[in-house]
């Protein structure tokens, strides 16, 4: 009953038989929107996304999704700058570009969420 109370529901209410889940900090719901973003503009075009999904994904509310990035676009630059950041962690590894050139490679091009969200990211400026 107290951990029902807790959480915002009432016992006998509807919702009740959904099972109980901890609540997520914001960085937390901010992190699995943007995970949920990069896997999604990977597999498809942003055009071709809703918010909806994406906060479906990431197992949030899509209002959640609204106040944390205001916009689809947004929320699309914020996985698209998680990508780069992964990608200068990755080349500052490399001692000589010309040695590592297999790392350059699996660290831009054949990064599919990388390379997804810059094929995506024309026209959203």
């Amino acid at each position: 009953m107290a951990q029902a109370q807790l959480l915002g529901r009432e016992r006998g209410s509807a919702r009740d038989d959904r099972p109980l889940r901890r609540r997520r900090s914001s960085e937390e719901v901010s992190r699995a929107l943007i995970n949920a973003a990069a896997k999604l503009f990977a597999e498809r075009p942003s055009s071709l996304l809703t918010v909806r999904e994406i906060a479906a994904r990431a197992d949030v509310d899509p209002a959640l999704a609204h106040r944390y990035f205001g916009s689809k676009q947004n929320l699309m630059r914020a996985a698209i700058a998680k990508s780069q950041r992964a990608i200068a962690a990755d080349l500052s590894q490399m001692t000589d570009v010309r040695l590592d050139f297999g790392l350059l490679y699996r660290a831009t091009v054949a990064d599919k969420e990388f390379t997804a969200g810059l094929s995506c990211s024309k026209g959203t400026s």
